[in-house]
């Protein structure tokens, strides 16, 4: 069995009612529309840093393995509904960002975002992909954190599946 340190992780990413114009249905289709022309999409993050050490741990996982994923996470009615992509870098440098990869929507708040994220294409997540998601922290199941704290970015798990 794999310890936290060499656990595959998942970086989540929580929108809030404000942020929810970045995961909107056309939002998604705007970065898959880029991704599917170049292989890759920008997505950023306004706010509070993510500490370097952090980013150094997922940049390190990528390098490590190529499951790794970004997951959306946004809240409807009283459900949360997911979507995943592959990532492929996580960096709050505005240098390693390429123009070209950030939809226009918010071409205009680039130098706002602390935190870029280069991606694949967006899918939604079934809602047992997302059952199985646990805080690498602590193995807390996700959707019992995401009840009960305001966390916009967590790392995250699989818990394997059930036979």
């Amino acid at each position: 069995m794999r310890d936290r340190k060499s656990a595959i992780l998942h970086v989540v990413l929580r929108t809030g009612p404000c942020e929810g114009r970045f995961v909107d249905d056309d939002i998604v289709i705007l970065h898959n529309r880029i991704s599917d022309k170049t292989g890759r999409a920008c997505l950023g993050k306004a706010g509070r840093r993510m500490p370097a050490t952090k980013i150094e741990r997922i940049n390190a996982a990528i390098e490590r393995s190529k499951g790794v994923c970004l997951i959306i996470i946004r809240k409807r009615g009283n459900q949360f509904e997911g979507f995943s992509a592959p990532l492929f870098h996580v960096s709050t440098q505005r240098d390693d960002i390429k123009n070209t990869l950030v939809p226009t929507y918010y071409r205009h708040m680039m130098n706002d975002i602390s935190i870029w994220f280069e991606i694949g294409k967006l899918t939604l997540m079934s809602q047992s992909a997302l059952d199985r998601l646990v805080l690498l922290s602590n193995e807390r199941p996700l959707f019992r954190t995401l009840k009960i704290c305001r966390t916009s970015l967590m790392l995250v798990k699989e818990r394997p599946e059930s036979k």
